[in-house]
């Protein structure tokens, strides 16, 4: 079964791959930056026009030069709390003269408090089991766009394949990961993405502990912060300071987010 799902799945990443070669995931706002994640199925070089206006993308990231399936890393700073703002990823084959201009996309920095704003929360998705159904997610996400939402909290049971934890590869979970761009970035280029850990990304403490660093755990870890963002502990968010091993890092899953009035936060209640 697990096979199964993941060749539908990577059939859906190569069907929209051949319309759109560009996923672009916005995440991490605060008060005066946000950080845009940008994604190629081919080399190019990419930059960055951003500004307060769609007529005036007047600040600018500098050329960067992308690897096939592999993020490049935006941070758009310099801002101005409770201001709306746009941008568009410029790119090109890096043989050629000129730059492609994607789309203008929006996103708005951390409002005053007291002031009112929207946000979508998701979860359950499952598409990579027999729960899942990819095109009433789709359905979902059009929806959420229609909502102009400040920014979308996932809950989780996402990425993850714990059904088959003893088979499942590092490759197997670079292929879950990679193909929720495709979907993410239909409605998170213009609401920034927070991820809070479900009960099937496999990456409890008890799976961490299994034969390190080859076991689901890891693999999970490693790969949902190489393509998804998530807020560290700054001068903005709080979160989990206490490094894992076997080059996790910061696993950037436990967070809290004032916004307003209003915090959220996420807590890991599996061991």
């Amino acid at each position: 079964m697990r096979l199964i799902c993941l060749t539908i799945s990577t059939f859906f990443l190569i069907q929209i791959c051949d319309a759109q070669k560009l996923t672009e995931i916005l995440s991490r706002p605060t008060d005066r930056s946000v950080t845009l994640s940008v994604l190629f199925d081919e080399v190019v070089d990419c930059e960055v026009e951003y500004g307060t206006s769609p007529a005036t993308l007047d600040k600018s990231i500098s050329v960067k030069r992308s690897k096939p399936d592999t993020p490049v890393v935006f941070e758009l700073d310099g801002l101005q709390a409770d201001n709306g703002y746009f941008y568009r990823t410029l790119y090109k084959p890096p043989a050629k003269p000129t730059f492609t201009q994607g789309e203008i996309h929006r996103f708005h920095t951390q409002r005053n408090p007291g002031s009112a704003f929207i946000f979508c929360i998701e979860a359950d998705e499952h598409l990579y089991d027999k729960k899942g159904v990819s095109s009433l997610y789709q359905r979902c996400l059009e929806n959420q766009a229609k909502d102009s939402a400040d920014f979308m909290i996932s809950l989780g049971d996402t990425f993850g394949d714990d059904h088959t934890p003893l088979e499942t590869s590092s490759e197997d979970m670079k292929a879950l990961h990679l193909d929720y761009r495709q979907y993410l970035g239909r409605v998170c280029h213009s609401m920034p993405f927070f991820f809070c850990l479900g009960t099937h990304e496999g990456e409890s403490g008890y799976w961490l502990d299994q034969t390190p660093p080859n076991n689901i755990g890891v693999f999970g870890t490693l790969w949902r912060k190489f393509y998804y963002p998530n807020p560290a502990p700054n001068h903005f968010y709080s979160g989990n300071m206490i490094a894992e091993e076997h080059g996790m890092g910061l696993p950037k899953k436990l967070l809290c987010i004032y916004l307003g009035r209003r915090s959220f936060c996420s807590a890991r209640c599996i061991s």
